[in-house]
């Protein structure tokens, strides 16, 4: 299948998988490496040890999140790292191989996004955020109020699950690690990229800042007592 995908002329090869440090992902990622000259993906980690695991085994860039995306429950099993701290501690190792972070979910808001950037991460994943739109792939639907609306699935849900079994793929359904839910069509892709690069050009305007690269280097990050964050919580 990877030959399959080398002749096509992919850009990149990812290997994802819940807990990317392990034996098996080790012999994938060593013997991809071998055979094709390709960039190679590989997740996911929410430590700096399990980056340098990654990166000494040949990935060029690391997939980082484990229990922080929207639809993901995996902390509930006590797994896992805040987001900003994962890819703080990612970025540092990977700045030893010369290798790339990519932060995977986790961001509610474009707020959540600049952190993100600042804090390290080379690239950004976000499912939330276009789940909602008019494209994505989820079908449409209508609740009870009439509002068009999509379902949104942890890849580790109850009713992910249940699909997998349908299709033979799965045995039987373990503890799930994700929830589904209902999430409100808030209108098209252009429309959801247009209030994120709105958001990210305010906050480089209170910052200073003139560019991405910018951002990284001078954006500041701090520790907020929960009474901050509450005070930051809008209130209407």
């Amino acid at each position: 299948e990877v030959e399959a995908q080398a002749e096509k002329g992919i850009a990149a090869l990812l290997i994802d998988t819940a807990r990317a440090c392990s034996v098996n992902t080790e012999e994938a990622v060593r013997q991809i490496k071998k055979r094709f000259k390709l960039p190679l993906i590989v997740g996911n980690v929410s430590t700096a040890l399990g980056a340098k695991y990654l990166f000494e085994w040949g990935a060029d860039a690391v997939k980082v999140n484990q229990g922080r995306g929207h639809v993901c429950r995996t902390s509930e099993i006590g797994v896992g790292t805040p987001q900003i701290t994962a890819i703080a501690e990612c970025k540092a190792i990977a700045e030893k191989y010369g290798g790339s972070v990519i932060g995977d979910g986790g961001m509610k808001s474009p707020g959540d996004m600049v952190k993100a950037l600042i804090a390290g991460a080379d690239v950004l994943m976000t499912g939330y955020h276009f789940i909602r739109t008019r494209e994505s792939a989820a079908p449409l639907q209508f609740n009870k109020d009439g509002l068009p609306i999509k379902i949104y699935e942890g890849s580790a849900s109850f009713a992910a699950q249940a699909k997998r079994i349908d299709t033979g793929t799965l045995d039987r359904i373990r503890r799930p690690e994700g929830v589904a839910e209902e999430v409100v069509v808030t209108g098209t892709v252009a429309e959801e990229l247009e209030d994120i690069l709105n958001g990210f050009r305010s906050a480089m305007s209170y910052l200073g800042v003139r560019s991405l690269a910018e951002l990284r280097t001078k954006g500041v990050l701090k520790l907020q007592t929960p009474a901050g964050h509450f005070e930051g919580i809008k209130k209407a």
